[in-house]
């Protein structure tokens, strides 16, 4: 997978069309890229860079295992609440990457809420319930596995 650092002008996200002030990173087409502001630069912590990049990251395993396909594949005649529920089980299962992504280097996470804020030009309505999202984050850290993140066999309350 390459990476491209943008310019630091370069405030437009591929993946939304909109610009964003602060640092990001996004998957567009085959590439990460990563725009690093003064946000990132300046911190006192690595919190948010980690975030975004395992997030990222989630994205990036979703595709190049075929998820992403077979999600966008999935039949659900029109019906809203199908397709909802099968929209937050895609990012339910980002989230358990972000959790496998984070025992793969040795990070050490005791509170996974921080890392589970999604940043404002990211939120939409699939992303679950907290305590779900809190559940899938621990779930794939735990296992340090990405098979353990199958949210497309879990009851429909674990994905809510």
């Amino acid at each position: 997978m390459k990476v491209e650092f943008k310019d630091a002008d370069d405030k437009e996200s591929c993946s939304t069309g909109l610009d964003v002030s602060g640092s990001f990173s996004e998957i567009c087409a085959t590439t990460i890229r990563v725009r690093l502001a003064a946000d990132w630069i300046k911190a006192k912590n690595d919190l948010a860079v980690f975030t975004s990049i395992t997030r990222t990251w989630g994205g990036v395993v979703t595709g190049q295992t075929g998820i992403g396909k077979a999600w966008w594949g999935l039949q659900n005649d029109a019906d809203e609440a199908i397709m909802n529920e099968q929209n937050r089980r895609y990012y339910l299962q980002i989230d358990c990457f972000v959790g496998v992504s984070a025992k793969a280097v040795g990070r050490q996470v005791k509170d996974w809420k921080p890392v589970a804020k999604v940043p404002e030009f990211w939120k939409n309505r699939y992303q679950g319930k907290t305590a779900n999202r809190l559940s899938w984050l621990e779930k794939g850290y735990r296992s340090g596995k990405p098979g353990a993140c199958n949210t497309w066999t879990a009851s429909s309350s674990k994905v809510a």
